[in-house]
């Protein structure tokens, strides 16, 4: 509008639905970042408001863990989503549209588009390892790789000349 010398002015700029407000400028300057900009009239000005499109990030995890990182990003940032594996739980993965996405817990990328990340877990797998001391005593079964509480069964045939007198963790009868 047409303004005199000396008049306070408020222009006001209302983002649409998936934008949001990012600043007034002039002459590709920032000269404001509030949507409601109050000036003082001292000559002419051209006022640009300036919008960026917005874009969701979803992140959805089943079990086994939780996750961190979604809401609404401005097109062109950084989002960063960071998966907790539970107890009992190893993080495997981050999935999109059932494709494998990325290995990292801790996942960063720039937003271009709409995102709907899956955090997989699985459960954790531990290693049984079993011995025969002496070697020559006798041999063992059982040991290898169990999910957690997985029940183990673990086995001890003494040799002739040896008897089995028990399982031993670090040095102590179990």
């Amino acid at each position: 509008g047409i303004y005199a010398y000396g008049t306070e002015v408020i222009v006001n700029a209302t983002a649409k639905t998936g934008y949001n407000f990012v600043g007034w400028y002039e002459n590709e300057t920032l000269v404001s970042e509030d949507a409601k900009f109050t000036f003082t009239v001292e000559g002419d000005r051209t006022l640009a408001a300036k919008f960026v499109e917005t874009h969701t990030v979803k992140v959805i995890v089943t079990s086994g863990g939780t996750a961190t990182g979604d809401g609404t990003y401005n097109d062109g940032e950084t989002a960063t989503v960071v998966a907790t594996a539970g107890n009992g739980y190893k993080f495997m993965g981050w999935y999109e549209d059932g494709n494998f996405v990325d290995s990292s817990a801790e996942y960063s990328f720039v937003v271009k588009k709409d995102h709907t990340l899956k955090a997989h877990f699985a459960e954790a797998e531990h290693t049984i390892t079993v011995t025969a001391d002496p070697a020559e005593g006798g041999t063992v079964t059982g040991g290898g790789a169990y999910a957690a509480n997985e029940t183990a069964t673990i086995t001890a045939a003494a040799k002739s000349a040896y008897v089995f007198i028990g399982w031993y963790e670090d040095n102590k009868l179990v």
